[in-house]
């Protein structure tokens, strides 16, 4: 029986894919530290089934929200500590999103996907025409802007509609059934990840971190 947990956005969703029954649960709430064991007990009780029934727990660890993730991540973390002998998958979400694409489209050519950061930043990955991510970063909506200026790719966005002069993207929002072949894909790989190494992606300071970074500079520049 597997798990694959998703609290990189605002939207919760939970996966329960057991040998006859796939469940799941979606809560359109940010507040993921509220209703994260809730929901996964509610979908475990459906399920006649309890915690330790789940071999593998499968975490979407970013990039998206610092505060969902960081939930998500330390939650399959206190599993860890309590379960013995279960397997952990980690799911990159722009990694995802290009399997999820070359899985569904023809893409003879690299492509571009973003997702969005702030209002004027996005995570930004490049990919192969085989679905493999080259590179991430975040970046502006002008470093955008001269990226596709300069590269004429295929740019894709994920759950959102792009609204910028004379940049064209495709839409792209994930199906139940993305998550799980993905999760397949890795789980008959054995693309396992030990609990104590499971790791956020960021790709960015949070907002703690710039502004104590800044707060030293100047101590720095001042002393």
């Amino acid at each position: 029986m597997n798990l694959i947990i998703d609290t990189s956005s605002e939207k919760l969703k939970l996966i329960l894919n057991t040998d006859k029954v796939l469940l799941e649960s979606e809560e359109t709430n940010s507040k993921h530290l509220k209703h994260l064991l809730p929901e996964i007990e509610k979908l475990l009780q459906k399920s006649s089934k309890n915690l330790d029934d789940i071999n593998t727990f499968s975490i979407v660890v970013g990039p998206g929200s610092f505060t969902g993730v960081r939930i998500g991540v330390s939650t399959i973390k206190a599993f860890g500590c309590v379960l013995k002998n279960k397997n952990y998958i980690t799911i990159n979400m722009l990694e995802l999103l290009a399997f999820t694409i070359v899985n569904k489209i023809t893409i003879k050519s690299d492509f571009c996907i973003i997702i969005k950061s702030t209002s004027t930043k996005y995570y930004y990955a490049l990919c192969n025409s085989k679905g493999e991510v080259k590179e991430m970063s975040l970046i502006t909506t002008e470093e955008l802007i001269s990226i596709m200026n300069n590269n004429n790719l295929p740019l894709f966005c994920y759950n959102f509609n792009i609204d910028i002069k004379n940049l064209k993207a495709s839409k792209i929002n994930l199906e139940t059934q993305d998550y799980i072949k993905y999760n397949n894909y890795k789980k008959n790989k054995k693309m396992y990840t030990l609990f104590k190494d499971i790791k956020p992606v960021y790709l960015a300071l949070s907002q703690a971190e710039e502004e104590l970074n800044k707060r030293l500079a100047n101590e720095n520049k001042n002393s």
